[in-house]
C-alpha cells in the first residue's frame, strides 16, 4: 500500500462504538462517533484514521491525556459496532495464546471478550521490536527505541488470526 493511500474504516459518525482505555482499568464505555477524518501516511508513518467521539460525562475524562494541540487523546481499543466487552485477566489466560513473534503473557497488553464466552477473543501485544520477549512496559535492553505491536483475533475455538502488526517507526 502507498504511504499516501487510506484503507476504507468500518465506522461512521452517528455510530455506538465500545471503548477500551488504556491502561485498561476503567471499564469498557460506549461512545458515539463525532468525526472520523483519514489521517494520510507519509515516510514515516502509515495512512490511519482518527476517529473522534464525546467522552465528557465518563470516567475516561479521568485519565491524563496524551498527545498535543487542543484535543483530548486517550489511547485505547475501539470495538464497533460497539458490544459488551470485558478486559480478561492475565492469570485467566493461561497457554490460551497466539503463536506469533512478541507474542507471549509477558508481552500480553490486554485482551478483551468481545463475545461473552468469557474467553479471550482478541489479544494485543506490545514489545521491543529488537527483543520481542520483553514488554515495552520494562525498561529497554535493545538497541533501538522502537517499539513493536501485533493483534489477534480469534478464530473458532482454538485457532487465531493476526490481524494487525506494525511499529512505531
Amino acid at each position: 500500500m502507498d504511504a499516501g493511500t487510506v484503507v476504507p474504516w468500518p465506522v461512521a459518525v452517528g455510530q455506538t462504538i465500545t471503548f477500551i482505555a488504556k491502561p485498561w482499568t476503567l471499564p469498557p464505555q460506549n461512545l458515539v462517533v463525532s468525526r472520523v477524518r483519514a489521517q494520510p501516511g507519509d515516510d514515516e508513518y502509515p495512512p490511519s484514521w482518527v476517529v473522534e467521539a464525546d467522552a465528557n460525562g465518563t470516567p475516561l475524562r479521568s485519565l491524563e491525556p496524551e498527545g498535543t494541540g487542543d484535543r483530548w487523546s486517550v489511547p485505547g481499543v475501539m470495538v464497533c459496532p460497539a458490544t459488551a466487552v470485558s478486559v480478561i485477566a492475565r492469570d485467566a489466560i493461561g497457554n490460551d495464546l497466539p503463536v506469533g513473534n512478541g507474542v507471549s503473557l509477558r508481552t500480553l497488553s490486554v485482551a478483551l471478550d468481545t463475545r461473552g464466552e468469557g474467553r479471550p477473543d482478541a489479544e494485543f501485544f506490545e514489545f521491543w521490536c529488537d527483543r520481542p520477549d520483553i514488554p515495552i512496559t520494562e525498561p529497554r535492553t535493545s538497541v533501538t527505541e522502537h517499539w513493536c505491536h501485533a493483534t489477534y483475533r480469534r478464530v473458532g475455538r482454538k485457532h487465531w488470526k493476526l490481524v494487525d502488526d506494525g511499529s512505531d517507526f
